[in-house]
């Protein structure tokens, strides 16, 4: 009987060393694949920019240049009417591929750009307090303005007309190891259980989060909101200097 103990014990550890390298096999192939799309997501947001959209503001300057007999008004108004949402499109197209201002100015600025720029956001009023946002490494930062987009979209389809706060900081409580974003509205909110187990958006701020080495936590009760809180390690993230 003894003999028999050991060796199922020895084939549970086994199995369950398996089953970790599995994981991590498996986690590793994931964050090769976010710095992978963040990569292309970069280098075609480059091309839109360089290319489309030096195109649109080339044609709007021959146009500005015509001698006014050269094309009835009303025609002229409407190409530059053409010509300038096309010249916005690609700007708003170059943006949600990868947001300028987190390059340039971090991640603040940036998710205040993101919502003063939201199409739909007429009917949700919004404050933004990132702190310590030195403290983010390049990957981390990206991943972490992925998530709040997606909490961002999931208020917008679900809360209706409310007020939302966008937060961050290093740490709480005295814990510096951690950095933590809450993307928090008091919209309608839902019950616990009305989550449906697919839901696309909530797996894939969970899965984000866990690239970060992190974790997504969803709290919300009907007609008092929902808060989204991301808790991640400031240092030592996998995807920390993803590919330029």
């Amino acid at each position: 009987m003894r003999g028999s103990n050991q060796i199922l014990e020895q084939k549970v550890g086994e199995r369950t060393s398996e089953l970790a390298e599995a994981r991590d096999r498996i986690a590793t192939f994931a964050a090769g694949q976010e710095r992978a799309i963040e990569g292309e997501r970069r280098r075609l947001s480059r091309e839109i920019h360089d290319q489309i959209g030096q195109v649109f503001t080339a044609i709007k300057l021959i146009v500005g240049s015509l001698e006014p007999a050269s094309i009835a008004p009303d025609q002229r108004a409407a190409l530059i009417q053409a010509l300038e949402q096309g010249i916005g499109a690609t700007r708003r197209i170059t943006a949600e591929l990868r947001p300028p201002l987190l390059d340039d100015l971090g991640f603040g600025p940036a998710v205040e750009h993101y919502l003063r720029h939201l199409p739909q956001a007429g009917h949700l009023a919004w404050t933004v307090d990132i702190r310590d946002q030195a403290k983010l490494g390049e990957g981390q930062t990206l991943g972490a303005f992925r998530i709040m987009q997606e909490a961002v979209t999931n208020a917008l389809k679900h809360c209706g007309n409310a007020n939302m706060k966008i937060s961050g900081q290093q740490g709480d409580g005295g814990d510096n190891t951690f950095y933590v974003l809450t993307v928090a509205d008091d919209g309608c909110g839902f019950a616990p259980g009305a989550i449906r187990p697919g839901a696309i958006g909530l797996a894939g701020m969970r899965e984000r989060a866990a690239l970060l080495g992190g974790a997504c936590t969803v709290a919300s009760k009907p007609s008092c909101g929902t808060v989204v809180e991301i808790r991640f390690p400031v240092a030592g993230t996998p995807d920390e200097h993803p590919p330029r």
